[in-house]
């Protein structure tokens, strides 16, 4: 099925480098949907969209699965690390109520007019702040070749930067996004480029995995290839195991449990967490 698109352009008064002409395409995803993407091969995430219409469909498949468990459609896809929207607006076309957070700007701005040309105002929910472990502003350094790859830097390593690549934004804490999620049952999806465990933590999470049904967690840990804090994961994955999640692999070895003892080290996939009740075969 042919890739359709349509193009605009956007002119903000300081154009960052990886930002300008934007192409509106149709996926070939079934639901299909509407996409706002760089219009340039130069990108790494809108040159697969505009080659092939879509992106990391077997994790959209999982999360569909995953979210097909809940009785009576009851249930809120939660994006953190929403980016343009690739698995936000897929739910969305599902008819799945939707929480989508991203922090950048430029690309909250794509994922808004998304929204808007797909007509989803009345299941989305977009919100534009990094989720982090306090309040206040926050550093972020985009990756001039990959709008998937912002992620939140320290004070020195933003000045350091050329300008159009640093960002301040508004940072919050996961606690003040409980409030926003209408259902029970959640589906998590995070993907904040080695932030996660600042995020999803005994202190930080405890919450939403109280007060919420945190059915699955779809994550990408690469925690040792983005340079995360190796006590900082061991917190995370020992409150993953205190409440009784395991992870699978989504990738490679699909569907096998993850047996490592030494997470941070060994593993390099993205990964599901499923509770410990779960039956994996059902989602893989």
């Amino acid at each position: 099925m042919p890739v359709t698109s349509t193009t605009i352009s956007t002119r903000p008064s300081e154009p960052p480098p990886i930002f300008g002409d934007l192409k509106l395409i149709t996926t070939i995803t079934n639901p299909q949907h509407k996409i706002f993407v760089l219009n340039k091969h130069t990108e790494l995430l809108s040159d697969i969209y505009l080659r092939h219409g879509s992106f990391e469909g077997h994790l959209q498949q999982l999360m569909k699965k995953a979210l097909e468990k809940s009785q009576n459609r009851e249930v809120t896809f939660f994006d953190i690390g929403a980016n343009i929207g690739i698995h936000a607006l897929y739910m969305a076309a599902l008819n799945y109520n939707v929480v989508a957070v991203e922090a950048d700007t430029d690309t909250f701005s794509m994922l808004s007019q998304s929204i808007a040309a797909n007509g989803f105002f009345d299941r989305m929910q977009a919100i534009n702040a990094a989720i982090t472990s306090s309040r206040g502003n926050v550093e972020m350094l985009r990756n001039a070749n990959n709008i998937g790859n912002t992620r939140i830097v320290s004070n020195e390593q933003a000045g350091t930067a050329p300008p159009g690549l640093r960002k301040t934004v508004r940072g919050i804490k996961l606690n003040d996004l409980v409030p926003f999620l209408p259902h029970n049952d959640i589906v998590l999806k995070i993907d904040i480029e080695g932030h996660e465990c600042h995020v999803i933590n005994a202190e930080q999470a405890q919450l939403l995995f109280t007060s919420k049904n945190i059915t699955c967690i779809s994550m990408e840990f690469t925690p040792k290839d983005m340079k995360a804090d190796e006590a900082c994961v061991a917190k995370m994955v020992d409150f993953f195991t205190q409440n009784k999640y395991v992870a699978y692999y989504v990738n490679g070895d699909r569907g096998k449990k993850v047996t490592s003892t030494n997470m941070y080290h060994e593993v390099n996939h993205d990964i599901l967490w499923l509770p410990s009740s779960a039956n994996a075969a059902e989602y893989f």
